[in-house]
């Protein structure tokens, strides 16, 4: 190798610097399980960088000059100020996330199920969601996360409570066979609707989350039609019924 070709094996150490940044910033992070998943995605690409350090060091060795654009410096670079960009994004959501309450936590959970739903159908790789919609979220700030989840919390606490009434109540069972038709019938109904709004809602989420407008998404979110889904309230009304006559019927305490 000539003096050239040391030095442009040398202009990546800023990259190695950067690196060593990012790792830091996640390492950092509270929530464990963010931090996880995020230094999953970042040993990867680690390892990506320290391959193209070794493609190019091969070829330098053979008298070789021609670097392949994905293995350049300004390549690598526009990847790490991207991971730099979302982590401190990341930042701002993680030290909001570990100080709500469970409820609150599990409008996030349920959002990011939802979305991580769209990648898999748009074979995007899960974990490149993750961090994309924890960046997303830090990018509006603490208080755009708490007007988020002050919004679409009463929604998803009624999903959540109808799903372990569903579970309890709602399901196919030994003593389905001593049901009558209309008492299997109200079941399977009960079961459609709530079915039909969950549908609706999680498709509402998606239509949100495939704005390519990050200032678009928050204000659909935080001006979302909740009346629409005001029907959760008489459907769990109605489901509590149901369960009075199933005690009734099955004589259960």
């Amino acid at each position: 190798m000539n003096r050239d070709d040391i030095d442009k094996i040398m202009e990546f150490n800023v990259i190695y610097k950067d690196l060593k940044k990012v790792e830091k910033m996640i390492f950092d992070l509270k929530w464990y399980k963010l931090r996880d998943n995020l230094n999953f995605d970042f040993q990867n690409y680690k390892n990506i960088y320290f391959l193209s350090l070794k493609r190019i060091f091969g070829m330098f060795s053979a008298g070789k000059n021609i670097i392949h654009p994905n293995d350049t410096v300004e390549h690598h670079s526009l990847i790490l100020n991207k991971f730099v960009k979302d982590i401190e994004n990341i930042r701002i959501f993680d030290s909001c996330f570990v100080d709500l309450c469970d409820n609150e936590q599990r409008v996030i959970y349920y959002m990011y199920n939802v979305m991580s739903n769209m990648s898999v159908a748009f074979d995007k790789p899960v974990s490149h969601c993750c961090y994309e919609f924890y960046s997303m979220l830090g990018n509006f700030g603490s208080n755009g996360i708490k007007n988020i989840i002050k919004i679409h919390l009463d929604i998803i606490d009624k999903i959540f409570e109808i799903e372990k009434l569903y579970s309890d109540y709602l399901y196919d069972n030994i003593m389905d066979q001593k049901e009558t038709f209309a008492f299997r019938n109200a079941k399977y109904s009960l079961r459609r609707t709530f079915s039909t709004i969950k549908t609706a809602y999680d498709l509402s989420l998606r239509i949100i989350f495939k704005n390519k407008d990050i200032n678009a998404i928050y204000n659909s979110l935080v001006n979302f039609n909740i009346v629409a889904f005001s029907h959760l309230d008489q459907l769990k009304a109605d489901i509590f019924v149901f369960i009075d006559n199933f005690k009734l019927q099955f004589d259960v305490k």
